[in-house]
């Protein structure tokens, strides 16, 4: 028996959001089963996830590698990069 993922929406798509003081915030049932809530940014350029999540996640990585992040109020570190594998609202 396989299976097969289910086809791309062609329209318009329903999430469950709610509004926590100025964030947006969805919840999306992810490839492991697991539901979680992602912050929806639309100025960002980077979307970002917390570590428990990346290790669920994320691609295995050969080399771990960090970038340059910079907040909205100037505020500069470097993060752990991960990819994932998939990420689906």
């Amino acid at each position: 028996c396989t299976t097969r993922p289910a086809p791309a929406p062609t329209g318009p798509v329903e999430l469950p959001a709610r509004v926590m003081g100025d964030l947006f915030l969805v919840e999306a049932r992810q490839a492991d089963g697991v539901a979680r809530l992602f912050v929806v940014d639309t100025g960002s350029s980077t979307s970002f996830v917390t570590a428990e999540t990346a290790r669920a996640l994320a691609a295995r990585e050969s080399t771990p590698r960090t970038v340059p992040i910079e907040s909205a109020h100037g505020v500069a570190v470097r993060l752990e990069a991960v990819t994932l594998r998939r990420l689906q609202l």
